[in-house]
């Protein structure tokens, strides 16, 4: 597990809007999801529309928004996608291209 800084919009700087987030890096999910009460307090607005699959390999849609990520010395906007209040956050295969980093098979953690 990583930690994330996150702000609802990479279009504005805006520091007062930042949350850090404990996130599970998952490669073989596509999209980054993170709840939704955590996107309403980033001012996180949906955009769009996809439909997902969790592991139990269900189809459900979920609204998407964008928001600024940030890894260490590494920062990207990237689309979210707003899951539901339980649900665990994730880093994806998408995000992970976009911060340049990849998942290394031998040690199970990202580089």
């Amino acid at each position: 597990m990583s930690i994330f800084h996150t702000m609802g919009s990479p279009a504005i700087e805006d520091q007062t809007r930042v949350r850090d987030l404990l996130v599970v890096v998952d490669a073989g999910a596509t999209y980054s999801p993170i709840p939704k009460p955590v996107a309403d307090a980033l001012v996180m607005r949906a955009v769009r529309r996809a439909i997902t699959r969790p592991s139990d390999d269900r189809r459900i849609v979920r609204e998407m928004g964008y928001a600024m990520l940030e890894y260490e010395s590494l920062r990207t906007p990237t689309w979210i996608t707003l899951s539901e209040r339980d649900d665990v956050s994730l880093l994806g295969a998408v995000t992970l291209e976009e911060l340049g980093l990849e998942v290394d098979p031998s040690s199970g953690t990202s580089r």
